[in-house]
């Protein structure tokens, strides 16, 4: 079966040899900035409620469930399924500070990074 590999956030070289089969899991861009990270995944058809997102350990995990369609069709040539993308998260998250938008088939989630004290030392 195939296993899909977790993409570390804060190292952006470290997508170079992570293959993705957009096939098979729900395609992702992800955009960086001082303050935070921001996934944006592509779900066209799926309404808000066939979408979930959990924080298990150190992994972002957006999942689908689509409901049953009982629609009686001639001819079916796409189909909502169950889909899966799991997210390693750097440690320098704010887990509590996490959104999620979900507009016109594009669910945007939003991470924020966590403030660090940092302190001068004064050299004598």
């Amino acid at each position: 079966m195939y296993q899909q590999q977790k993409p570390n956030l804060c190292r952006p070289n470290n997508f170079k040899n992570v293959t993705i089969d957009s096939s098979l899991g729900i395609p992702a861009n992800i955009k960086k900035t001082e303050d935070e990270i921001e996934l944006i995944l592509a779900l066209p058809a799926f309404e808000k409620s066939e979408i979930s997102i959990k924080i298990v350990d150190q992994d972002l995990v957006v999942t689908t469930t689509p409901k049953e369609d009982e629609n009686s069709y001639i001819r079916q040539e796409f189909k909502k399924k169950s889909l899966k993308r799991v997210f390693r998260l750097p440690a320098n998250m704010d887990k509590e500070q996490i959104t999620a938008k979900h507009e016109n088939g594009i669910l945007t989630i939003q991470l924020k990074k966590t403030v660090t004290d940092q302190k001068n030392i004064q050299i004598i």
